[in-house]
């Protein structure tokens, strides 16, 4: 018997061990609420009957997938107002351009709140959207130089849900885009734009702060409103420089431009036959990952896997507001020695 067992701990060792994590710190909503109105100028009439919402991220879907930069959330519900119609298909097709002042980092995708009029009364797949940013020009957008233009389209480029929030009976619906390129702007204006003409009428919905101004091209021009929106900043993650030997070895990089906060991170070793760590899972963290920042992470394994048993090594990393990050490496372990 002690023969047997001895030959199984010669056969069946494994190590892998690798940590990948990054998170990133954000403004509170009422940091990003105080700031938007240290240069706010409210219609009265606006102010008046309004009864603004408090912080619903659950109802209203606040996003979660990065730092946000810039907020200017929804209305309470109520069928007294939505707000100014963006539609390639309106007559004059008119466009809404609302500004963004105060930013410290680029912006790496949008969300933003309205209805749909006529037809279904909801987003069609397929409807496309232009996001375009543009300077300032003498307090009104530079429409006609725009610096950045992206477009999307519904169920591919551009995720949307509804709220279950109603304003004139039409719902209201939460959309989102991540950006192909990061828009590198201090302050500017923004606009979403559908630009498909169909029976589908895109209109904003009005925002509880702001500066109590928004730009309507081909209608009234400047109003005296805000319409709801934001700005998202973010920390991209690698798993980089993943290496075997005396265990695994890897670097976490935060290619971000904010610090990379509360990562958690998983080795797991999958496949093959592992002694050691227990059920072939070995996780760190948190930790916290300046910009432009490599964090090493290392995991040491016993067992056996690659040779006749196929062994893969799953390095992942989570943050509290990072997309997660996953790598798969095929190793081959021989007690305590990996060979990728």
């Amino acid at each position: 018997m002690r023969k047997i067992l001895k030959g199984a701990v010669v056969l069946l060792i494994s190590f892998v061990i690798v940590f990948s994590s990054v998170a990133v710190s954000a403004d509170t909503e009422n940091d990003i609420i105080t700031r938007n109105k240290q240069t706010c100028d409210v219609d009265i009439s606006k102010e008046a009957g309004v009864t603004y919402i408090e912080n619903e991220p659950i109802t209203y879907l606040t996003n979660t997938g990065g730092p946000i930069i810039f907020s200017q959330q929804p209305v309470d519900e109520n069928n007294a107002t939505y707000g100014p119609v963006s539609d390639a298909g309106s007559p004059n097709s008119p466009r809404v351009y609302d500004n963004f002042w105060g930013l410290t980092e680029d912006i790496t995708d949008v969300h933003w709140w309205g209805v749909w009029g006529y037809g279904s009364t909801k987003p069609t797949i397929g409807d496309t959207f232009e996001i375009s940013f543009c300077a300032d020009n003498g307090g009104i957008p530079d429409y006609n130089n725009h610096l950045y233009d992206f477009t999307g389209s519904i169920g591919s480029e551009i995720t949307y849900v509804g709220t279950g929030k109603y304003y004139f009976s039409y719902e209201l619906y939460y959309m989102e885009m991540d950006l192909p390129t990061p828009v590198s702007m201090e302050s500017g204006w923004v606009s979403f734009y559908k630009t498909n003409d169909n029976l589908q009428i895109f209109a904003m919905v009005t925002a509880k702060t702001g500066d109590g101004k928004f730009y309507h091209y081909n209608s009234v021009g400047i109003r005296y409103d805000d319409v709801a929106f934001e700005l998202t900043g973010g920390t991209e993650l690698e798993i980089v420089n993943i290496a075997g030997g005396f265990g695994v070895s890897a670097n976490i990089r935060n290619i971000g431009t904010v610090a990379a906060e509360n990562v958690q991170w998983e080795i797991k070793f999958d496949g093959g036959i592992i002694l050691y760590p227990s059920g072939g899972v070995k996780t760190g963290g948190p930790v916290n990952i300046p910009p432009a920042t490599d964090q090493a992470i290392k995991a040491i394994a016993l067992g056996f896997g690659g040779f006749i048993i196929p062994l893969n090594i799953i390095i992942s990393a989570t943050a509290d507001n990072a997309d997660p990050v996953s790598v798969t490496v095929p190793a081959k372990l021989l007690l305590f020695i990996v060979i990728i």
